[in-house]
């Protein structure tokens, strides 16, 4: 509720920096995907991707088990920037969006 919003809200800004997409991907299936981003109205601005088997969650290290809150495995929440050199810059889970400092990042990384 927190994270997604962030991004739709501050999409065109981010956009400006050079970014060419924004995904928002979830230890989900695609149809739950689909309908959250209807629900959000994410539009073009991010794009929903699911993960449904935590594939590439696991492979970057943020698969989370969570099956003792009857959640099952999960995604923790982060941000990633990856370059067209696949450079990336990553951003711990936390409690807010993670919006304002990925822009942020994004704008001091053009000067």
């Amino acid at each position: 509720e927190k994270h997604l919003p962030g991004f739709i809200a501050q999409s065109d800004e981010v956009k400006k920096t050079g970014i060419d997409l924004i995904v928002c991907l979830s230890v989900n299936d695609p149809f739950v995907m689909a309908a959250w981003a209807d629900q959000q109205g994410s539009g073009d601005k991010v794009k929903l991707v699911a993960d449904g088997n935590g594939t590439f969650s696991k492979s970057v290290g943020q698969l989370a088990d969570k099956t003792a809150h009857n959640m099952g495995m999960r995604s923790e929440r982060y941000a990633m920037v990856i370059d067209a050199n696949l450079k990336v810059e990553y951003f711990a889970k936390g409690d807010g969006s993670f919006a304002g400092p990925v822009l942020e990042f994004l704008q001091s990384s053009k000067k």
